[in-house]
């Protein structure tokens, strides 16, 4: 699965690209791709920060030029689209593969999703830093 997902990239440029996300749970997804998460909004999972962490993330998103901000789905999280709005990051989904009835092969349905939501937004964020760097 991740070396097929790693040959779709084919030619984007993804080295040095920088993210945001709602927690740390995607870290692992994230670092095998050479993928550096800038910015985390919970402090800790489940843990809602306080305005001035909210403050704070939204700088490092400006600051580190984070364009791609991964969220869990079906989980709300009211800080998600304040984010958006304050920085214009592009909003991603991750599963988490804890929703929804089981079946013998949800994890690896959701997982490839989640494969294809990680190529999805390197693809947009390679794009989106070199036209940042054109211009």
């Amino acid at each position: 699965m991740k070396r097929d997902a790693m040959n779709s990239l084919g030619t984007v440029e993804t080295t040095g690209l920088k993210v945001a996300t709602t927690h740390n749970a995607y870290g692992y997804i994230l670092q095998d791709f050479g993928v550096d998460v800038a910015a985390v909004i919970e402090p800790a999972h489940g843990v809602e920060p306080s305005a001035s962490q909210l403050q704070e993330t939204i700088q490092k998103i400006k600051q580190s030029g984070v364009s791609v901000l991964f969220y869990e789905l079906n989980m709300p999280n009211r800080f998600v689209d304040t984010i958006e709005k304050e920085t214009g990051v592009q909003l991603y989904r991750f599963s988490h593969m804890t929703h929804g009835e089981y079946t013998v092969d949800k994890v690896e349905i959701e997982m490839r999703q989640n494969l294809a939501t990680l190529i999805e937004a390197m693809t947009y964020s390679a794009q989106n830093t070199a036209v940042k760097g054109a211009s």
